[in-house]
């Protein structure tokens, strides 16, 4: 799970202030991936989140050395 910690059953957090919410819509569980108060996207897989929030932060962190980061497409939903 890397550097995910598990809070609740309902809730992963990361030390750079994301989190993994599981709700359930119609029964079936997804997993929301949050950047503070800003959800970015929504997951069948908790994995997905977690691979996206990696995809996401290398981006933030080649942005914020200079480079011209960007970002290659995310899982559709």
């Amino acid at each position: 799970m890397g550097e995910w910690t598990k809070e609740s059953e309902y809730c992963l957090s990361h030390p750079s202030g994301w989190t993994i919410a599981k709700c359930y819509v119609q029964g079936v569980p997804r997993y929301v991936l949050w950047e503070g108060d800003t959800r970015k996207n929504q997951f069948n897989d908790v994995r997905d989140a977690m691979r996206e929030h990696s995809r996401l932060t290398r981006v933030e962190q080649a942005t914020e050395r200079g480079g011209d980061a960007v970002a290659p497409p995310g899982p559709q939903e």
